[in-house]
């Protein structure tokens, strides 16, 4: 037994390593003889080491041992110092450290006081950690009741029987020696002279009717919860209350995310009143709101079911106030949300959908407090939608041709988000020189030629020579300067004529975000600093019935608003879809800025625009959307249908305005439209009407000098009109070329064979004029030869240039010049 180990001792089972032997159970006799061989091997160390001391001074004048050697001292006249200590440091260096008492037994001597108020001395000093020690104690008197003893001049403390109790008379006895231990505050005693039966079976009936009163209080608790029953299948489940708050349901840990609250356990019980009175005139969307942000933090993925608000409610602030991402489902039902939007009133804005929402509605109603008379606020003013989505902004650093940015606040940033640098992107195609000289602290200056269709604007940025400037642009070219040397450049002296550059935002995706720096999936154009960046939702969802109603109506009475009902700027992978209707807006149903991947299905958009000032597109998908997709079942009153456009006259203030890739709307029925469709800046875009009837079908043309450089070229965009019934047909000066088409199937075509004269084809090519009788200005024209061409000759491309006169390009990829070529053409004719 003297080879026992700690492992041997307290092993898990009652055969080491086998646990189908039992769990083994410590034995005190083999506890004890383990403990004896450590007080030995330790009093055997320190034998060996003759590292003992009188006193501490003595010890910490001897740093000769080497590291984490022990060492003990006794009989120092400060009993703290006693005790054993550790090496710290190597041989020569270092200090001693105080580990642990001294070991052995301690004897407590008394030296007076009473029988019931002990006063004791202790040899051989007092311990600092009294429960690691035994006290061997013998009274000078007996004791009459309850005991207290005070060793060296201490405090008081109580010895009491090993079960807690106060001792019973003559439980210590004059001369008779007694043992002690420490338990947490007071001496147990551990065999009393005499035992206070009484006072045990009074302490075990007491802990009896306590179990007792607790037994009766779980039952009484139990009889009011109504379990499942245990089946197959509920292994692993957790049990949660139901969405009701009727009773309990076991789900699977999986579901618990997916977990619903109700409005009544999620508001107090003022606020859950109000909500069951409809004539309540409290705020329910502030707690609501804390509400969303507490739960997309501790229960992501959970529903908040917010059906029972119901009537009509006045929003304080948004549901989403200062929320940027929430992964939670909300359902709203038949409730009227009102809300103040105009620009200038407190609190006032539009509803922000954060990252990862889905609002699901059923019959709810979005609609202004009061009258909009302007812009809905919105940040920096560039989005002016009632339902719109939440924009970040924060400032950062970065170096030219790098894909890393160091930012102000990397919280604001999700992977896979569309962000905005503005001022970094310098657009060549789009320039005004210097009108005359400027210094380097000049506050005003005037730009040449005519910026009303270009960058006039409240917060445009330029870039001259190697200094970026901010400030806003007039119509007629003064620049009234925000900011000198801009995004980290250096202001300096300018001469006239100089060319003065828009600059634009650098709009890129987020790859990863470690610590303050947010790596892109772009290298970005030039160095900068401190420059602002504005960043996208992402992955938001609106499903359901629901009425966004701006209340504009088309009248001379109404004020010069500018807002829309729907719309998002930089949002990536959002979806809306059900049966969604968008009206009464001055400018917008919908409207996408530079989103990416959109998807959006609306059932219904009506009277939107001012006829008066020919402003409004039903669907506007502007600046930079890639891959956006729309569809609305039903248009109405409207001045334009769907527009896909990269720049309007003046430049926005985030400088997004670029063309548009890959997008498509698709409208299955339009009426009473000014003008069907408008396509600008964009290319391999789409646009469908199932039947159009408009005043005008539609514009593809470059817009008056608005496009930019990027994709400036207008090409491969087709609108398809299935059937219509439109004043006239479609024009610009994109039409039909570069793949730009527009095919009305309800316009047959018609085909005319057409005699090629005999003509020379060189081999860069040639194009050649053909009379063609009946083929309108605006046809769409296909030309195929109708008889064997010389080898190497082919039809690049055929296209209308005036009422019955159609140019054919010929190619010639012989090597050499072919001359007279001669034959049939068939031409296949649209008219639109």
């Amino acid at each position: 037994m003297s080879n026992l180990t700690a492992a041997d001792v307290w092993r898990d089972y009652s055969v080491n390593g086998v646990p189908a032997s039992g769990a083994h159970k410590p034995n005190k006799r083999e506890i004890r003889a383990w403990g004896a061989k450590l007080q030995d091997d330790i009093a055997a160390g320190f034998a060996a080491t003759g590292l003992s001391y009188a006193s501490r001074a003595a010890l910490v004048a001897n740093l000769i041992p080497v590291a984490n050697s022990l060492a003990q001292v006794r009989g120092d006249d400060t009993a703290a110092y006693n005790g054993i200590y550790k090496k710290v440091g190597a041989s020569g260096t270092g200090s001693w450290t105080r580990i642990a008492d001294l070991p052995g037994d301690y004897v407590l001597i008394a030296t007076g006081g009473s029988g019931n108020a002990i006063e004791a001395t202790i040899i051989p000093n007092l311990p600092t950690t009294p429960g690691q020690h035994t006290y061997i104690f013998a009274p000078i008197s007996p004791n009459t009741g309850a005991v207290t003893i005070s060793v060296e001049g201490g405090d008081p403390v109580a010895i009491k029987s090993a079960f807690g109790t106060e001792l019973a008379e003559n439980s210590l006895l004059a001369g008779m020696t007694q043992l002690l231990v420490w338990s947490v505050d007071h001496y147990a005693l551990l065999m009393p002279a005499a035992v206070d039966a009484d006072s045990i079976l009074a302490t075990v009936v007491a802990a009896k009717d306590d179990a007792e009163t607790a037994k009766s209080a779980a039952e009484a608790a139990a009889s009011g919860v109504s379990l499942p029953s245990i089946v197959a299948g509920s292994a692993g489940k957790v049990l949660q209350v139901n969405a009701g708050e009727t009773a309990h349901e076991l789900v699977a840990v999986a579901d618990v995310a997916a977990r619903t609250f109700g409005l009544k356990a999620l508001l107090s019980a003022a606020d859950w009143a109000d909500v069951r009175d409809a004539t309540n005139v409290r705020d329910i969307i502030s707690p609501l709101n804390a509400k969303i942000a507490e739960l997309a933090g501790t229960y992501p993925g959970c529903t908040i079911d917010a059906r029972a608000l119901r009537g009509e409610v006045e929003a304080e602030i948004d549901l989403f106030d200062g929320i940027s991402a929430a992964n939670i489902h909300l359902i709203t039902g038949a409730v009227t949300l009102r809300k103040e939007m105009n620009i200038g009133v407190a609190g006032a804005g539009a509803f922000r959908r954060p990252s990862y929402l889905h609002w699901e509605m059923h019959g709810t109603i979005i609609k202004p407090l009061t009258e909009i008379t302007g812009n809905i606020v919105s940040p920096n003013d560039t989005e002016k939608a009632m339902l719109s989505s939440w924009l970040g902004q924060t400032t950062g650093t970065g170096v030219y041709n790098t894909t890393s940015v160091t930012v102000d606040d990397p919280s604001i940033f999700e992977i896979g988000a569309r962000i905005a640098i503005e001022g970094v992107y310098p657009d060549s195609s789009v320039a005004h020189n210097l009108s005359g000289n400027i210094d380097a602290s000049a506050s005003s200056f005037s730009l040449s030629g005519d910026v009303s269709h270009t960058i006039h604007g409240g917060h445009v940025y330029i870039q001259i020579d190697n200094e970026t400037i901010l400030g806003a642009i007039s119509t007629d070219g003064v620049v009234t300067v925000a900011q000198r040397g801009a995004n980290g450049t250096t202001a300096a002296s300018h001469t006239s004529g100089t060319p003065a550059y828009w600059t634009n935002s650098f709009v890129t995706t987020v790859v990863s975000v470690i610590g303050s720096v947010v790596t892109v999936a772009n290298a970005l154009p030039n160095h900068f600093t401190d420059a602002v960046i504005h960043v996208g939702a992402i992955g938001h969802k609106v499903s359901g019935e629901y009425i966004i109603d701006g209340e504009f109506y088309d009248d001379s009475g109404r004020p010069n608003a500018f807002y829309q009902c729907m719309g998002s700027v930089l949002s990536t992978d959002c979806t809306v879809s059900g049966r969604g209707i968008l009206r009464g807006a001055p400018f917008a149903g919908l409207f996408e800025y530079a989103s990416l991947r959109n998807k959006i299905i609306v059932d219904e958009i009506s009277s939107i625009g001012r006829t008066s000032a020919s402003l409004g597109g039903g669907i506007w998908v502007f600046g930079q959307n890639f891959r956006t997709d729309v569809r609305c079942r039903r248009m109405q009153s409207a001045v334009n249908g769907a527009i896909i456009d990269n720049k309007s006259e003046s430049a926005g203030l985030f400088g997004l305005e670029r063309p548009n890739n890959q997008c498509s709307i698709e409208i299955d029925h339009a009426t009473n439209l000014a003008t069907g469709f408008s396509i600008s800046g964009s290319r391999d875009s789409r646009i469908r009407f199932g039947f159009l009837s408009a005043d005008v079908a539609g514009i593809i043309a470059n817009n008056e000098g608005q496009t930019t450089s990027s994709l400036s070229d207008i090409r491969n965009n087709v609108v398809t009109i299935e059937s219509d019934d439109c004043g006239t047909g479609s024009s610009g000066d994109a039409l039909n070329k570069d793949g730009n088409r527009v095919i009305r199937g309800s316009l047959a075509p018609f085909f005319s064979s057409i005699a090629m004269p005999s003509t020379n084809i060189p081999t860069t090519g040639i194009d050649v004029n053909l009379d063609v009788p009946g083929a309108a200005s605006n046809a769409f024209v296909e030309a195929n030869f109708q008889f064997t061409p010389t080898g190497g000759i082919g039809i690049a491309y055929a296209r209308v240039t005036a009422a019955n006169t159609v140019k054919v390009y010929f190619t010639n990829s012989s090597g050499s010049p072919v001359n007279g070529v001669s034959g049939n053409i068939l031409f296949k004719i649209t008219n639109r």
